[in-house]
C-alpha cells in the first residue's frame, strides 16, 4: 500500500492558467511517476500531481544527486582566460563527477520541489511504500512460500497478500544460483540478512538497482551478525568483507572459482578448471613449514635457462620413489659424488650395454593465443592485455548519447 495523497484542492500560491493547468509552482508536492524515459538523457521524469486536478498535464521533474557536478571549460583548460577554444580536445572539456541514480519506476510515488524561478521540478526523493522495502539495503533472504519454514532469496511482499506477514514469494533464480555456488545453506557467503526491515532504526546502508545489483554496508544486527560490506551482482558474483566472521570472500557468478582469506590468516584458492600464473620476473615461494604438491595426473618442471634445475636438502634426506621405472639422461657428462659410502643393488646390473632407455622429455604446448610466450610446458600462460586467451569478452559497445544544440 502506497502512502495516499489528499484530494485535488489547489493551494492558493499556485497560479492557474487559462486552460486550467498550473503555470507557476512554488513548493513541495507529492506525485506519481507516469514516464521515466528521457529523450535528452538527463534523467528527467514526468510526474502527475493529483492536487492539481486529474486532467492536469504531467510535469517534467529533474533527478538530483546528493553530490556531484561538472567543471566549467575554464576550469578544465587550466587557463581562466580561455574558454575551451579547442572543443575537440580533452584539455578544454568539462568533467562530470558524482553519483548517478536510476530514475524511479512508473507508478512510484515521489516528492518533488518547484521554485518560482524554474518551470520544472526537482526530485527530492521517493516515498517508501508500506512493506515494499525488504529488498532495499541488500536483497536479504527470508521466509518464503515455496519451502515453508526455510530461508531463501525472495521478492517483495505482494500488495494483495493478506497471509503471513513475514513470508514472501521465493526468488527461484536467486535460489538456484546459491545452489549452483554451493552456498544455499551458508548464512555468511550465500544468504544476505541485510534488509531495511530487519530492525528499526535500520543499521543497513545499501544501494540496490532495479535489476538486482547490490552494494551493502551493514553495521550488523543486535547479536553482532552480518557486520559486513558486500558487493554482489545480479548473477551472483560477489566480494564480501565480513567483520563478524573476519573473512574476505571473492567468488565468480557460478561459484566454480573463489578466493577466501580467514581470520587465522589462511588463504584458500579454488578453481574448477585451471589456475594459471605468469610472472615476467621471478616467481617466489617461501614456506617456514612444508611445501606440499600433488597432481592426480603428472608433474612437469622444465628450465630452459643456463641456471638449470637445482634441488638441495640441507639437513634431511633426499628421497625419490617411483612405482615403475626411473630414467636419468644427460646430454653431456654424468657425475655422481658422495662423501660417504655408496650402495647399489639390482636384480641385474648392465654397465655400458645393452643401451638403456632414454628419459622422456616434457612435451611443449603451442600457445596460439599468446603474443610473447608462444611455447611452454604450461597449457595456459596469461599475458599482458590485450590477450587472446582471455574469456568473458564483449563484442558490442553501446555508446552513450549526446546532445548538441
Amino acid at each position: 500500500m502506497a502512502y495516499q495523497t489528499t484530494n485535488s484542492i489547489t493551494p492558493e500560491y499556485v497560479k492557474q492558467g487559462s486552460l486550467g493547468g498550473v503555470n507557476i509552482l512554488n513548493g513541495v508536492y507529492v506525485g506519481t511517476v507516469v514516464a521515466n524515459d528521457d529523450s535528452i538523457y538527463t534523467g528527467r521524469i514526468k510526474v502527475h500531481f493529483p492536487e492539481f486536478g486529474n486532467q492536469s498535464a504531467p510535469y517534467h521533474v529533474l533527478l538530483v544527486t546528493p553530490f556531484g557536478g561538472y567543471t566549467s571549460p575554464k576550469e578544465a583548460s587550466g587557463d581562466p582566460t580561455q574558454f575551451g577554444e579547442d572543443e575537440k580536445a580533452q584539455g578544454g572539456a568539462p568533467k562530470s563527477y558524482g553519483m548517478w541514480p536510476q530514475p524511479p519506476a512508473i507508478g512510484t510515488e515521489v516528492i518533488c520541489a518547484f521554485t518560482a524561478r524554474h518551470n520544472v521540478g526537482y526530485l527530492l526523493g521517493s516515498a517508501i511504500g508500506i512493506d515494499r522495502n525488504h529488498m532495499m539495503g541488500g536483497k536479504a533472504s527470508a521466509l518464503n512460500y515455496a519451502q515453508q519454514g526455510t530461508i531463501l532469496p525472495v521478492a517483495e511482499k505482494n500488495p494483495y497478500d493478506q497471509n503471513d506477514a513475514d513470508t514472501k514469494p521465493a526468488d527461484p533464480a536467486g535460489s538456484q544460483k546459491l545452489i549452483d555456488q554451493g552456498l544455499e545453506n551458508d548464512y555468511v557467503r550465500g544468504h544476505s540478512m541485510s534488509s531495511a526491515r530487519r530492525e528499526s532504526p535500520s543499521r543497513v546502508f545499501g544501494l540496490t538497482t532495479s535489476d538486482g545489483h547490490v552494494i551493502t554496508m551493514d553495521d550488523g544486527d543486535d547479536q553482532g551478525n552480518s557486520q559486513n560490506i558486500r558487493l554482489r551482482t545480479k548473477g551472483g558474483a560477489q566480494v564480501l568483507l565480513d567483520d563478524t566472521t573476519q573473512i574476505v570472500f571473492i567468488t565468480n557468478h557460478n561459484g566454480n572459482a573463489y578466493i577466501e582469506m580467514d581470520a587465522d590468516g589462511r588463504i584458500d584458492v579454488y578453481s574448477q578448471k585451471d589456475i594459471s600464473y605468469h610472472a615476467e620476473g621471478d616467481f617466489n615461494l617461501h614456506a617456514k613449514g612444508n611445501i606440499n604438491m600433488q597432481a592426480d595426473n603428472g608433474i612437469q618442471i622444465k628450465s630452459i635457462g643456463t641456471d638449470g634445475i637445482k634441488v638441495e636438502a640441507t639437513a634431511g634426506d633426499y628421497d625419490l620413489f617411483t612405482a615403475k621405472d626411473f630414467k636419468f639422461e644427460a646430454g653431456q657428462n654424468g657425475n655422481l659424488l658422495t662423501a660417504g659410502n655408496y650402495k647399489e643393488q639390482a636384480a641385474r646390473i648392465d654397465m655400458n650395454g645393452p643401451a638403456p632407455s632414454s628419459a622422456t622429455k616434457i612435451e611443449m604446448n603451442q600457445l596460439v593465443e599468446n603474443t610473447n610466450v608462444l611455447e611452454s610446458a604450461g597449457t595456459r600462460v596469461p599475458e599482458h592485455h590485450p590477450w587472446k586467451g582471455a574469456t568473458g569478452v564483449q563484442e558490442s559497445f553501446n555508446v552513450a548519447k549526446g546532445n548538441t544544440n
